[in-house]
């Protein structure tokens, strides 16, 4: 019980704190923390090698000027128990969309059956 209290916890800080951890600069700054029942890992270090996924040939990081909002993340939690991990990172590439679903169709095989 203590373990799923504390975990909804630090669940609830991971999608808080990531305002509370710019500086006057608006940049984003990591934030992790490493206990004895797990670890918390949130910021904006999100790439696609942090996804575990290869990156699409020829695809580029959406620019600053692109991605008005820069929407990107990097959230894990670590536990015992279990592990999640989210990446979120925007990026474009000059070919067709089909062309790019099937490139990643193909690789996510090997987890298990594909949902579009």
């Amino acid at each position: 019980m203590f373990r799923h209290l504390t975990l909804a916890l630090a669940l609830t800080a991971a999608l808080t704190l990531p305002i509370a951890a710019q500086d006057s600069d608006q940049q984003n700054k990591n934030l992790d923390i490493r206990s004895s029942i797990g670890d918390l890992h949130v910021g904006s270090d999100a790439d696609a090698r942090k996804a575990g996924l290869p990156l699409y040939p020829g695809a580029r990081l959406k620019s600053e000027d692109e991605n008005k909002n820069k929407d990107q993340a990097n959230l894990s939690v670590l536990t015992e128990a279990f592990g999640i991990k989210l990446v979120v990172a925007q990026y474009v590439s000059d070919d067709a969309p089909a062309k790019v679903v099937d490139f990643y169709r193909d690789k996510l095989k090997k987890y298990g059956k594909v949902l579009e």
